[in-house]
């Protein structure tokens, strides 16, 4: 992961006003847990389906 944050990738990144989030599988696992019910209700809410 600490090639991730330095050289080519971070410029890029950092010029595109992004930022790498870098973190454990497990850590991604439970914040899709957390977060994907939470964009399924917006999305069905705003009347959004999938193609």
């Amino acid at each position: 992961m600490a090639a991730l944050r330095q050289g080519e990738l971070a410029a890029r990144m950092a010029t595109l006003g992004a930022s790498l989030l870098l973190s454990e599988p497990a850590v991604l696992a439970a914040r899709l847990r957390r977060e994907v019910p939470q964009w399924q209700q917006v999305a069905q809410s705003a009347g959004i389906v999938p193609e």
